[in-house]
């Protein structure tokens, strides 16, 4: 493990550099497992379901070094540097503070769907073999979708209006390679015989290539219908992100797959709050009845409720709340020590129950509405 600091930390720092020291021997096994793997023909799918996680692990823990004024918070170029904000900051989804609901709808109606389609219709001269062309790429696992094309493209943080221009793939390899020098800094080992949740997928349960589809038709049947695509499409975003780490992403105390599993079912429930108290927004009966039934019970409002924001906050940006005692909070087992301050003395264990309970009921729930 790389030493991170020459001079002696405080207890805040400790606890913010065990926590990226977690993330960063997360990122190791699973590229050391994706290295070992057959995995040409899925590993990249997974990857793509990872992209804004692996971007929070870079952006939180480059502020959080760079605050503590240390050597190891190697510089990023400019152009990683944008693409790893926007990748991160799609985790918020509607809590992103700079688009919120009505900016994230307009972000898909205006620029992703449509530069999708410009790229991958009119490209047969046979007007009759119109009919078949798709702009929207579907990844399943189970038969449950865990991303699309447009979801990639959120997740990535590319720019849609540039990401099919020639060079862009080069580009974007380019920026993925300081990411990996940036993990390697902090320790990241590639160990042949290091196991993570990837050893665990089944390609047998991939969904077959090509799985290409029309987005109008395809957001049209389901979720509120024809009359918010672009809502569609983010609805489509939430439920992969719920069946990846559902299907996927094992149950575990595990730091990196707790916290993965926990801020994904958080952002996801704050946003169907945010949905249901939008009034530019007319929902169905059946949206709203699928909303309540995802937020009316003691699970989700658990997660949700405010007093647990310190928890939330904390693990998505490395360093404690500030509303936190940092005193009583365990360097070594922070997961632990964190959820009995922010959740009236629950103890992981309970957490974990509600967390799986509200999880799987989520999951079901959106594919239920999704009507896929």
């Amino acid at each position: 493990m790389a030493c991170y600091e020459e001079r002696e930390l405080n207890h805040r720092e400790r606890v913010i550099v065990n926590a990226i020291r977690n993330d960063v021997a997360f990122v190791g096994d699973y590229f050391s497992s994706l290295r070992r793997s057959e995995s040409k023909d899925f590993g990249s799918i997974v990857n793509l379901c990872m992209a804004n996680y692996l971007s929070l692990f870079v952006y939180e823990g480059f502020a959080r070094l760079s605050e503590m004024r240390s050597p190891l918070a190697l510089s990023l170029s400019p152009a990683a540097k944008r693409i790893v904000t926007r990748s991160r900051h799609s985790l918020k989804f509607f809590e992103d503070t700079k688009r919120g609901l009505t900016g994230q709808l307009a972000y898909f109606d205006a620029e992703i769907i449509p530069a999708h389609k410009e790229e991958f219709f009119g490209n047969t001269w046979l007007r009759f073999a119109r009919r078949w062309e798709a702009d929207l790429g579907l990844f399943r696992y189970s038969g449950k979708v865990i991303g699309t094309t447009h979801s990639a493209t959120f997740a990535l943080g590319v720019d849609p209006q540039t990401m099919f221009q020639e060079g862009v793939g080069a580009a974007l390899r380019d920026n993925w390679i300081e990411f990996g020098q940036y993990f390697g800094a902090l320790g990241a080992v590639m160990n042949s015989t290091h196991e993570s949740f990837f050893d665990s997928v089944d390609p047998k349960r991939f969904g077959g290539i090509g799985d290409d589809v029309q987005s109008q038709k395809f957001y049209s049947r389901g979720f509120t219908g024809d009359r918010y695509p672009g809502l569609n499409a983010l609805l489509t975003v939430f439920m992969s992100c719920m069946n990846f780490i559902d299907l996927i992403l094992p149950e575990s105390s595990n730091y990196s797959l707790f916290k993965i599993r926990y801020l994904t079912t958080y952002q996801v429930l704050r946003s169907l709050e945010i949905l249901k108290n939008d009034s530019s927004i007319t929902l169905d009966a059946k949206s709203k009845f699928v909303i309540s039934a995802i937020l009316d019970n003691q699970c989700a409002q658990l997660i949700t409720t405010p007093s647990a924001k310190p928890f939330r906050n904390t693990l998505m940006h490395y360093g404690p709340d500030t509303r936190l005692d940092v005193a009583r909070l365990d360097e070594d087992n922070l997961i632990e020590s964190l959820i009995p301050l922010c959740f009236d003395g629950v103890l992981l264990n309970e957490l974990q129950t509600v967390l799986e309970a509200i999880l799987e009921r989520t999951s079901t729930m959106l594919n239920f509405w999704s009507r896929k």
